[in-house]
Parts: C-alpha cells; sequence; structure tokens
C-alpha cells in the first residue's frame, strides 16, 4: 500500500459522489500523505497517516473505510463536524479527537465554520494487502426510468394544495429579496433531485436575469468567488444545513454564521422558506411531477 493509493481512494470518493443529490456539495478538502509503513511486530498491518485540509465551509463526499481499517481521528486546528455509522453528528474542535471501527459508514465529514479553514490528522491501522480504504456511499434517489406522473396532489388535495399556497405566498410578501429566495429554492431542489422544481426555479432565475454561469454554479456557490454577495453564501449555507437536517443535526456553528447576517424575523422567514420547498421537493417527487422541459420534448 502506497500513499497514492490512500488520496487517489479520497479523490474518486469525491468524483463518485458529485451530482445533484451529493450531500457535500462545495467540496474543496485536500489530502496529504504524512506516514505509511508496515508495522513490523503486528504482521499483515501497516499503519498509514494522512492530513486533511478543509477550506471554510468545505467537505468530504459520505463513504465508508475499509473493513480492516481501525481510524484515530484528530483535530490539528479548526473544528471539525462528523457522524460516524448511526452515532450522532457532533462537532469535534482543535485538541478533540475520535475513533472509527473497522468498516465505519462517515456520512457526515466537514468543516464546521464557514469561515476559517480546518485540518484533521486520520490515523489508519489496517491490513497492508488492503489497497481500497475509502469507498464512496450512494446518496440520494435513484430515478433513471422515464417519469410517469403518478396522480395530480392539487386536484386530490385541493384544501392542502391552497395551504401550501399561502405559505409561498407568505414567503413572497415577507421582505426578502425574490431572487435570494429562488436561489435557496434551486439550491435545496438539487439536493433532493427533484427535476420539476429544478426545472421551475432555473427558469425563474433566468426570467429575473441572473447570469448562466452563476446558475452553474449554485451547487458549488463556495467556489464562485464574487458570482455570489455575502447575504447569498449566508442563505445558502444555512439551506443545506437545515435540507440535511438528519445529518447535520443545524449546529450552533451554522446558526451563528446565518445570524450574523439576517434579523430574526429574516431567519425565520428563510427557514419557512426552506421548508416549504422541502415539503415541495417531496410532493413533486413522490407523485413524480414532470418538469416543463420534460412536457416540451
Amino acid at each position: 500500500m502506497t500513499p497514492r493509493t490512500l488520496v487517489t481512494a479520497f479523490a474518486c470518493a469525491a468524483l463518485a459522489i458529485a451530482g445533484p443529490a451529493a450531500a457535500h456539495d462545495g467540496r474543496a478538502e485536500t489530502v496529504t500523505p504524512k506516514f505509511d509503513q508496515a508495522i513490523p511486530n503486528i504482521p499483515g498491518k501497516s499503519l498509514v497517516a494522512v492530513e486533511v485540509d478543509y477550506a471554510p465551509g468545505a467537505a468530504s463526499p459520505p463513504h465508508a473505510h475499509a473493513k480492516s481499517a481501525f481510524i484515530f481521528a484528530y483535530v490539528v486546528a479548526g473544528a471539525i463536524e462528523s457522524k460516524v455509522n448511526d452515532g450522532d453528528t457532533r462537532v469535534y474542535r482543535a485538541g478533540e479527537s475520535w475513533s472509527e471501527p473497522p468498516g465505519a459508514t462517515h456520512s457526515v465529514s466537514r468543516n464546521a465554520s464557514s469561515s476559517s479553514p480546518a485540518r484533521l490528522l486520520a490515523v489508519f491501522v489496517v491490513d497492508s494487502d488492503d489497497k481500497t480504504l475509502t469507498t464512496p456511499l450512494e446518496v440520494g434517489p435513484k430515478r433513471s426510468e422515464p417519469m410517469s406522473q403518478r396522480l395530480d396532489y392539487n386536484r386530490v388535495a385541493p384544501g392542502g394544495a391552497k395551504a401550501l399556497g399561502g405559505v409561498y405566498a407568505y414567503v413572497m410578501q415577507s421582505g426578502l429579496d425574490a431572487e435570494l429566495v429562488d436561489l435557496v429554492y434551486l439550491r435545496v431542489s438539487q439536493i433532493n433531485g427533484c427535476a420539476y422544481c429544478l426545472d421551475m426555479h432555473t427558469r425563474d432565475l433566468v426570467k429575473k436575469g441572473v447570469k448562466i454561469e452563476k446558475l452553474a454554479l449554485v451547487q458549488a456557490w463556495r467556489e464562485g468567488g464574487s458570482l455570489f454577495t455575502e447575504v447569498e453564501r449566508a442563505a445558502l449555507a444555512w439551506a443545506e444545513s437545515v435540507t440535511l437536517v438528519a445529518e447535520t443535526g443545524v449546529p450552533d456553528s451554522a446558526y451563528e454564521a446565518a445570524r450574523s447576517v439576517f434579523d430574526e424575523k429574516q431567519l425565520v422567514d428563510l427557514t419557512i422558506a426552506i421548508s416549504l420547498m422541502n415539503g415541495y421537493n417531496r410532493m413533486a417527487i413522490s407523485f413524480r411531477n414532470r418538469p416543463q422541459a420534460v412536457h416540451e420534448s
């Protein structure tokens, strides 16, 4: 086993996860091999150490580790948010550590801060012939078959649909910038993989004059430079944390970052908008609403 093997494994995981339903968009981690040697008094075992540097807000894709790999992780700098197997999502700060059993799944591994970098030291005790230390986990729904609408929920439950529409109307008159809200709707729909809502909100943003260069980078907004304002970055980060609540737990760091930009009412209204779009995504996906683009093809 070589350090190159480990770095390549992380890179392959990242590439395999990339896509609209990926949980960890905005990935910008750097893996640096630090040590790789067979353990002399334990035949067949090796010790491998790597440093993982995370840019602000960056994350590793969800992944599983080799069935032979026992892992010790130590936060060198900053704060790392981590979820191992079915355990709680936790934030570990500089000087804190945790361990992962062989074959562990790592659904959350990211910088807990959107403004400061973080560094993690990962030490593997692993079978020397175990060449693949990191395997990507598939995330998001698989819906490769052509879509056919299952039912028209607006017709079946008009009262419920009207109630959702009332929340939508509230958001529109809440004072939040309309373009900002549509960007959030688009990002939430990317995470959930909702084709109907992706089509709708992309069209809405184009009508508002948003350039295609910006739309193309919504999924990777952290790397979008000056294309995204401070307010848009804060809204998109909050939308990701709230939408992925089962993984993130919406930590204090995410709340504090959002509150540094939005006042109390703005943040509540923004969270209502995020929750609404998650609801619409689930309705459209569950009942197979067909995107306008499909109707026009």
